[in-house]
């Protein structure tokens, strides 16, 4: 092949471009471990609040109907 052939700076470019895509690789799979983490924490600190909010007693009454004991 030509590319393994064709040397720049005493190395092959096949072996440049291979070196290249994967430090962009690996460089990417940072970039999405860093932002699963952050993603992580919003949802952890989103399912707290809604679970202490859960917690909380409302200040409305809450109607409700008993068919049982209120027959029309």
């Amino acid at each position: 092949h030509l590319l393994n052939n064709t040397n720049i700076n005493g190395s092959c470019v096949y072996e440049q471009i291979q070196q290249h895509m994967n430090y962009q690789t690996n460089k990417l799979k940072q970039q999405v471990t860093m932002k699963i983490r952050s993603l992580r924490g919003i949802l952890i600190k989103n399912r707290r609040r809604s679970s202490s909010a859960k917690n909380t007693v409302g200040v409305w009454p809450e109607p409700y109907l008993d068919l049982l004991t209120n027959v029309f």
